[in-house]
C-alpha cells in the first residue's frame, strides 16, 4: 500500500501527464507546435518526439511548455546570439523568442546583465564571446553606438566566414560600423527599432506595432523583412547614405518633443500647476493633436496663432518667456509653423508674422 506522501506524488505525476497529452492533442488538432523548454533553449515537439520518448515529455511540467500558432512557428534554422543585454538586446531578444526565432543566448561584459537577459528570454548565458560566436549563425551587437566598432574588432579575431553581423543603432550604417566587412567573410546590416524602448522587460510586447528600419547586405535584408513581417512587425529598407537623416527625422518626432513638452510643462508649473498637473492638464492637448496629425497630416491638424495670423498673441507669448534660450526655441518653432499655415492657408501674407520672429532671432 502506498503512502499518504507518495500517493499525493503519483497523483500529480499522473494530472502532469493527462495535462500534456491533452495539450499536445489538442495542438495537433488545431495546427500548433508545442515547445518545452531545455537547457539549450526552446525546442518543438516535433523535433524532441524524434530524438527522446514520448513519454518523458508527457512527464514535463505543464510551466515547462507553450503552445505557439504555426505562423509563429521557428521560421528557419538560423541562431541568434547578442552582444550586450541593455534595453534593445533584452527587448528584441524576447521578441524573437516569442516569434519563434532561435537564439542562443547572451555575451555581455557585466556578466549579471547577460545572465538576467538569458533568464528573462529563456536562452543561455556566455562567458566567453568565442563560444557565442561558434554557437551563432547571426549576431546582433546591441551596444552604445560609441563602442559598436569596437566590438565589432572583437568579432573578427574569430573566424566569421558567412555569419552575420547586426548592430541596431539608428544612426550608423553597417558599413560604417564594420569596416571591411567584406574582407572577414561576414555578412553585415542593421536592424532599427523605430520605437522608444523605455523598459528591458515590458516594450517586447509593443513592438508588433513598429517600424523597423533596414539597411545593408541585400540578401540578409530581404530575409530579416520577411521574419519580421511574418512576426507582425512593419518594415523599411532604406539606403544606407540616408542613415543619418532617417535617424534625425525620428529624433525630431520623439525625443525633441521631449523638450517641447518640458518647457510647456515648466511654462504651466508657473501659472500654479504642479508637475504632475501640468502633465494631466496637457494630456488631452497632446493626444488630441497627435491623433490628427497622424490621421489628417500637419497641415490639416495645425491650430493656433501662427495657423491664425495672430501676430499680437505670438508679440505676448514672445514676452512672457524669462530667458533667450526659450524665445530662440519658441520662435525658431514657429517659424517652421509658418510654412506649414502658407500651405494650408495660400492666400494669406503671413510676412509681417515672419518679420516679428526673424527680429526676434536677430536680436537674440
Amino acid at each position: 500500500m502506498l503512502e499518504p506522501a507518495e500517493d499525493k506524488n503519483n497523483v500529480s505525476s499522473l494530472q502532469a501527464m493527462i495535462t500534456s497529452a491533452i495539450d499536445f492533442i489538442s495542438a495537433l488538432c488545431y495546427g500548433q507546435n508545442v515547445v518545452k523548454k531545455t537547457t539549450n533553449g526552446w525546442y518543438s515537439w516535433r523535433e524532441l518526439y524524434r530524438t527522446d520518448s514520448f513519454c518523458d515529455h508527457l512527464l514535463i511540467d505543464k510551466e515547462q511548455h507553450r503552445v505557439i500558432s504555426k505562423d509563429k512557428e521557428e521560421r528557419d534554422t538560423m541562431k541568434i546570439g547578442f552582444i550586450g543585454a541593455g534595453k534593445v538586446g533584452c527587448t528584441l531578444g524576447k521578441f524573437f523568442t516569442e516569434g519563434g526565432i532561435r537564439m542562443t543566448g547572451y555575451y555581455s561584459r557585466h556578466i549579471e546583465s547577460a545572465k538576467a537577459a538569458a533568464d528573462f528570454t529563456g536562452t543561455c548565458c556566455y562567458d566567453e564571446l568565442s563560444r557565442l560566436v561558434h554557437d551563432s549563425d547571426a549576431i546582433f551587437i546591441t551596444v552604445p553606438d560609441g563602442t559598436i566598432t569596437s566590438i565589432y574588432k572583437e568579432l573578427i579575431k574569430f573566424d566569421i566566414r558567412g555569419k552575420q553581423i547586426c548592430h541596431c543603432s539608428g544612426s550608423i550604417s553597417a558599413g560604417e560600423a564594420f569596416p571591411d566587412a567584406a574582407e572577414t567573410g561576414a555578412l553585415v546590416y542593421s536592424i532599427h527599432p523605430l520605437f522608444p524602448i523605455s523598459d528591458k522587460f515590458t516594450t517586447y510586447r509593443e513592438l508588433t506595432d513598429a517600424f523597423f528600419c533596414l539597411e545593408g547586405d541585400e540578401k540578409c535584408v530581404n530575409e530579416w523583412k520577411e521574419r519580421l513581417e511574418l512576426m507582425g512587425a512593419k518594415t523599411q529598407v532604406i539606403n544606407p547614405k540616408d542613415k543619418v537623416s532617417y535617424h534625425a527625422g525620428c529624433a525630431m518626432a520623439s525625443n525633441l518633443v521631449c523638450a517641447l513638452l518640458h518647457e510647456s510643462i515648466g511654462l504651466l508649473k508657473e501659472c500654479g500647476f504642479s508637475e504632475t498637473g501640468a502633465r494631466k492638464a496637457l494630456a488631452p492637448l497632446i493626444r488630441s493633436n497627435i491623433g490628427h496629425i497622424l490621421t489628417d497630416g500637419p497641415v490639416k491638424a495645425l491650430t493656433g496663432p501662427v495657423e491664425r495670423n495672430d501676430i499680437g498673441t505670438v508679440r505676448k507669448h514672445i514676452d512672457c518667456f524669462r530667458t533667450n534660450a526659450e524665445k530662440e526655441l519658441y520662435c525658431t518653432v514657429s517659424s517652421d509653423l509658418i510654412q506649414i499655415a502658407r500651405e494650408k492657408h495660400p492666400d494669406t501674407d503671413f510676412s509681417e508674422m515672419e518679420n516679428v520672429l526673424r527680429e526676434e532671432l536677430v536680436n537674440e
